[in-house]
């Protein structure tokens, strides 16, 4: 994993897409078996969005961090950080696409559809888009400035003991 690349946006596009396709087939497969709809409890989707938050809160640390210069950023645990925003990006896409193809399934039933279902999905496709939006501004955070290479000791020289 590179940290100074960001994931590129073609390798997000098909996340989507696979995830477009695989909860359309699956929705599609649980519901002509006889079951109904496969949708997420609310529960669930407030932990996605507390997990949003703890991020987007990490982020922010990691940032102020990196704008003054008496703070030092612990690389590791910005790399941790970063590897937890991409997930994010990768999750977050992938789900709300998941969940349009519900809402596409949803559209195209010919019985009526409550609001309980349709809030759901709605709140799904927002929370897991809000993760999203949020890993790939936390990435940007997590980028560390390029070290001067007049602050390192040249590779030839042994380093002090004490």
């Amino acid at each position: 994993m590179n940290p100074n690349r960001s994931i590129p946006p073609s390798v997000l596009t098909l996340t989507g897409v696979i995830g477009f396709l695989l909860g359309f087939a699956l929705q599609l497969l649980i519901v002509n078996s006889g079951y109904p709809l496969l949708l997420p409890a609310w529960l669930s989707l407030a932990m996605v969005a507390a997990i949003a938050a703890v991020i987007l809160i990490l982020g922010l640390r990691v940032r102020a961090a990196i704008a003054s210069k008496e703070r030092t950023v612990n690389p590791f645990a910005a790399l941790r950080l970063l590897a937890a925003a991409r997930c994010a990006q990768l999750a977050g896409i992938g789900f709300a696409a998941a969940h349009l193809a519900t809402a596409l399934l949803l559209l195209l039933r010919p019985v009526g559809v409550g609001i309980t279902q349709w809030s759901v999905v709605l709140a799904a496709i927002l929370v897991y888009t809000a993760l999203a939006v949020i890993g790939i501004i936390v990435e940007r955070f997590c980028k560390l400035p390029p070290v001067d290479n007049d602050e390192l000791p040249p590779l030839d020289e042994e380093p002090a003991t004490a």
